[in-house]
């Protein structure tokens, strides 16, 4: 092979690379939602039952224009944002001034402020200019909309967002209707002994008094020994500690989809 043919297939090789190298995510697609500026969003939010919804992008990023090709031109992803939000677009690295609420800030020093640590990220303000919860990462269209679903219902105050996301995609109501069920602490047989982390049978010998066996212990038969541990340990499923409950989302937690069935991850 010649020296002009190598050097024609490097310039061939490296052209996908350069067009990659071209990402420019600051270009809008001519079919994206409505974007407002700063100042008018905050001022639709105050005047209307909206919530704010601020896009953190940077202009490198290459998944911040995949979110804007796939993602927000989604037809119902758009109806959904021009009824219930305001969007604004936040370039993290912008030097320009804009106000938000009572502060004059750069568009770096506010996403610093809301803690944006990576793109994309879409952040949810209330109307006092509260966060709410913010969505790092790129997430297909239907999962984004269950996600401006859940925080404008208030869904997270009683359902964790990946429960909220399967019940929507099977059609089921997850919600329970009742506190749950538990029952009444166990109630042992006379000569049983509850111990620190299993339920012995104490044995009294011939010359001494009521005690507890060493070695081995005699347990209840309803005690099972813990799998996948190289040393099994008794434990007794009436002693166990109770499960917490689901978690409460507070303010601020961060919104993050269930893992697809086949265990891959999701682009931070």
């Amino acid at each position: 092979m010649t020296r002009s043919s190598l050097a024609l297939l490097a310039l061939a090789l490296c052209l996908p690379l350069s067009a990659r190298a071209q990402v420019d995510a600051s270009i809008i697609p001519d079919d994206a939602p409505e974007w407002l500026a700063m100042e008018p969003a905050i001022d639709t939010v105050k005047a209307g039952d909206r919530l704010l919804l601020v896009y953190g992008y940077a202009s490198w990023c290459g998944y911040c224009a995949r979110f804007d090709a796939e993602v927000f031109t989604d037809d119902d992803v758009q109806a959904y944002l021009a009824e219930h939000y305001a969007p604004v677009r936040l370039d993290i690295q912008g030097a320009d001034s804009l106000q938000f609420y009572e502060a004059r800030v750069t568009g770096a020093e506010l996403a610093g402020a809301m803690a944006i640590s990576g793109t994309p990220t879409n952040v949810f303000v209330d109307a006092d200019g509260a966060l709410i919860t913010k969505m790092p990462g790129y997430v297909d269209a239907q999962t984004f909309l269950y996600a401006l679903q859940y925080v404008r219902e208030e869904a997270y105050e009683t359902t964790p967002f990946d429960a909220f996301v399967v019940a929507r995609r099977t059609g089921l109501d997850l919600r329970p209707q009742v506190q749950e069920l538990r029952a009444p602490p166990q109630e042992y047989p006379s000569g049983w002994v509850r111990g620190t982390r299993f339920v012995v049978r104490a044995q009294r010998d011939e010359s001494g008094p009521l005690r507890s066996p060493r070695r081995p212990p005699l347990v209840h038969p309803s005690t099972r020994a813990l799998p996948h541990s190289p040393r099994a340990r008794l434990v007794s499923p009436g002693l166990r500690r109770p499960a917490a409950a689901g978690p409460r989302v507070p303010d601020g937690q961060v919104l993050r989809p269930p893992r697809p069935a086949g265990g891959g991850g999701r682009p931070a």
